[in-house]
């Protein structure tokens, strides 16, 4: 289930978009294993001004039954390594602000947090994993929308590299 009300599907400046999914496995339709995934997330964009926009998101999922170890929710931010903080919930919390230079360059910033619990750890005991982070973005395509550039990030003992196309959030 979706609710999208962003100004531009690939580079919002304004609007949010909402989503809620579960996935089921079980013996009877032909799986291995008998699990259920529920997943939520949402992200915003809010224009501060004319030329910054900050961005907030929201990212949790939760698991039940008897879940394999490869569809375990996880830590996911930029910066951190995917899977490396896992257990049988997680949730996530980053924020960005973006600096449109100009009409087509844009700089920005973001900083998460993320925990992983749930089996091996309690919410209150499992470790918080933090993230930060710069890149920039060029709008490629004008009338679409559509902007290309690099995000560097950094978490604890990890450095990161991505080339993003459009938002890093989907």
């Amino acid at each position: 289930m979706d609710y999208d009300s962003r100004d531009n599907i690939f580079y919002p400046t304004s609007g949010r978009f909402a989503e809620f999914e579960t996935q089921f496995a079980r013996p009877g339709f032909g799986g291995t294993e008998n699990y259920d995934v529920y997943a939520a997330r949402g992200f915003t964009w809010i224009p501060l001004t004319h030329t910054l926009i900050l961005g907030l998101r929201l990212d949790t999922k939760f698991s039940t039954g008897d879940i394999p170890f490869y569809a375990q929710p996880y830590v996911d931010l930029r910066g951190v390594q995917k899977g490396q903080y896992q257990d049988r919930n997680a949730v996530a919390a980053e924020a960005e602000l973006r600096w449109d230079v100009t009409p087509r360059w844009s700089l920005l910033g973001f900083t998460g947090v993320g925990k992983a619990f749930g089996r091996w750890q309690s919410f209150s005991q499992a470790q918080n994993v933090q993230s930060v982070g710069a890149g920039f973005r060029y709008l490629i395509a004008r009338k679409l929308g559509v902007s290309i550039g690099i995000d560097v990030a950094h978490s604890k003992d990890q450095n990161a590299f991505y080339i993003q196309l459009g938002s890093a959030w989907r």
